[in-house]
């Protein structure tokens, strides 16, 4: 096993993001979260967030033992259900303190997709995302 994870590591190497950093960032979304609870913002808005950061704090703190991986999963599912959302027209204008808490969800979601090498295609997920949490339209 070990010649065999040796051998991965070599032909497809793993970055191993900073861990100081990535707890820093899981701390950041823990408080977003409890935010978002008591902020005055929609109910739905809310309740889309706040399942959204459970599975990114749950991948972060499945780190150790299953890698990176579900990290990036949590983030692609995110940007996913978010772009289902723009779609089907679900996604409206919204308040002030609604883009004040979708654009700190996005700045923390940006950093973590760093961390983790989510690079492909990153100034696209960030345009979708940003403009979605802040003013509702795709475009």
């Amino acid at each position: 096993m070990n010649i065999g994870n040796e051998m991965l590591s070599l032909q497809s190497p793993e970055q191993i993001p900073d861990i100081a950093e990535l707890f820093e960032v899981r701390d950041d979304l823990k408080q977003l979260l409890d935010d978002v609870v008591t902020a005055d913002i929609d109910s739905d808005l809310a309740q889309f967030i706040s399942n959204h950061l459970h599975e990114v704090l749950d991948a972060i703190d499945r780190f150790t033992i299953s890698g990176i991986a579900p990290i990036q999963a949590s983030i692609s599912h995110l940007v996913g259900d978010l772009q289902l959302k723009i779609g089907t027209g679900a996604m409206v204008e919204r308040t002030d303190a609604e883009k004040k808490v979708g654009s700190r969800m996005w700045d923390l979601v940006s950093r973590l997709a760093d961390l983790v090498n989510i690079t492909a295609g990153s100034s696209v997920i960030s345009a979708v995302v940003i403009q979605a949490l802040t003013s509702g339209r795709p475009h």
